[in-house]
């Protein structure tokens, strides 16, 4: 287990269970809307419209039907699984969506100041192993003093969603994959809704927050590599965990990492 190349996105299922982590990396999820939809705004924002539409191109097929439960989507999917052809079917409405959105976040004043400046990149991809673990992970924006994670988030609100899929731990994992200097930088999320109308929010951590998240995530790091050096790859029942508003942004999440610690002790011992 400890060979794994484990991705910055990946990592925060081990709050779930050691067993949850593995799963995540050997068995990655399918394609669905909502992914598709995050790759898409990703294309069209980062690398521009060419991005955009050579990945429809090459990955989508687009079908104008109302909905998914109705026989001429079913037909296509069969018709595209006995072809052999490994292709998404988008519903055109929700590429229409899909289109405003982008086009919103195209006239947003942050992402296009973050664009002309200089030595920028978009989806740089970093590999690194930290602490004996190996880790990948793909950022969507880097420059000399900023790194920002773009999130695709549809009728909630932001700071639930950091709480809800452990982003600071991607957050954290993506700053020391890069390297990025915390005391010059400015790191946090670029939040896109999905619903109109298409709001762009920021959310931005200072340094000194930088480095509890980067803190927590090392002692998670240190947990991880126990658990797979003694090959504990127990999977024990996932947790619900219960994020209310009264929790910091990390609080739940270093609640989580005590658990694992505690577990990891109570196996050793048995």
């Amino acid at each position: 287990m400890i060979d794994l190349e484990i991705r910055a996105s990946q990592f925060s299922n081990f709050l779930k269970s050691p067993q949850d982590l593995i799963d995540s990396i050997e068995n990655p999820l399918e394609e669905r809307i909502e992914l598709v939809t995050g790759t898409l705004v990703h294309k069209a924002v980062l690398k521009g419209e060419k991005a955009y539409k050579d990945y429809i191109n090459e990955n989508l097929v687009t079908l104008e039907v109302s909905t998914r439960n109705n026989k001429t989507y079913i037909h296509k999917k069969k018709e595209l699984a006995d072809a052999g052809i490994d292709k998404f079917i988008i519903l055109q409405k929700e590429l229409d969506n899909i289109e405003k959105m982008c086009e919103n976040v195209n006239n947003n004043d942050l992402i296009a100041s973050l664009l002309i400046e200089p030595n920028h990149f978009v989806e740089k991809t970093f590999r690194k192993e930290i602490d004996g673990v190996k880790f990948k992970g793909t950022v969507d924006y880097i420059s000399d003093d900023r790194l920002f994670d773009l999130k695709t988030i549809a009728k909630t609100k932001p700071t639930y969603r950091i709480k809800e899929y452990n982003y600071e731990i991607q957050l954290g994992l993506y700053c020391m994959l890069s390297g990025i200097d915390l005391s010059k930088a400015k790191c946090g999320f670029i939040f896109l809704h999905k619903d109109e109308p298409y709001n762009c929010e920021t959310f931005i951590y200072d340094d000194d927050s930088m480095n509890v998240i980067i803190g927590e995530v090392k002692r998670l790091i240190s947990l991880w590599k126990r658990f797979a050096e003694n090959k504990l790859n127990v999977n024990f029942n996932s947790i619900e965990r219960n994020i209310t508003t009264r929790d910091t942004y990390f609080e739940s999440t270093t609640k989580r990492i005590n658990e694992l610690e505690c577990l990891y002790d109570k196996i050793k011992i048995t």
